[in-house]
């Protein structure tokens, strides 16, 4: 099934850099878009450049395919996954909300357009510690990605205790369940609590 997927994406991707190319190669000049794929595009070929190849090289249509995939995956899709859980535990924290609500208010207005105003005025995402804070809690409760290593021969992992673990022909995870809702690290940790990302040192969050 993976394969299979895999196989459908690479085709939609590559059909859908084709059509960009040809748009892009008659009128580059004059391309505003944002688009990752034609970022990607300009990036290979310079829209100044007089006679662009009639179609994209093999090896870089594989490559960028590659990477537009990637793109989707780890941006797109943490991303809008994050998003979901905020709302989710916004929803069920009706007090937490309500300061998200008001820290809004106080620095976009209740009749302004946020997102507009931060394309003119960037800075102002560096005035909601509170927002910053439930994102912050939301990736505690729910991590948006996993990470994994290679383990090489000779080298150990250790426990608390100072146990060695040889790492050699295993894959290694990091145990972020585990990790996040430990009593040892975080207090109440199956609580919903942004502002233990706002207290000072030493406080009891």
């Amino acid at each position: 099934m993976e394969w299979s997927n895999g196989r459908k994406m690479d085709a939609y991707i590559s059909a859908e850099l084709g059509r960009r190319y040809g748009e892009y190669k008659a009128d580059s000049k004059d391309s505003r878009s944002k688009a990752i794929i034609d970022f990607i595009l300009q990036t290979e070929i310079a829209p100044d450049v007089d006679v662009k190849p009639e179609k994209l090289d093999p090896d870089f249509k594989v490559f960028a395919t590659r990477q537009i995939r990637l793109f989707v995956f780890s941006g797109h899709d943490s991303l809008s996954s994050t998003i979901c859980y905020i709302y989710h535990l916004l929803s069920k924290n009706v007090e937490a909300m309500r300061k998200a609500i008001e820290e809004h208010d106080l620095v976009f207005g209740r009749q302004v357009d946020g997102s507009e105003l931060l394309k003119t005025k960037p800075h102002l995402a560096n005035d909601l510690p509170y927002t910053t804070a439930v994102i912050k809690e939301t990736l505690r409760h729910f991590h948006a990605a996993s990470s994994s290593r290679q383990g090489y021969t000779g080298v150990n992992l250790y426990d608390e205790q100072g146990t060695a673990c040889p790492a050699n022909h295993t894959v290694c995870f990091t145990d972020r369940v585990g990790m996040h809702y430990a009593p040892k690290y975080w207090v109440r940790p199956e609580e919903f609590l942004p502002e233990r990302w706002l207290v000072d040192p030493g406080h009891e969050l």
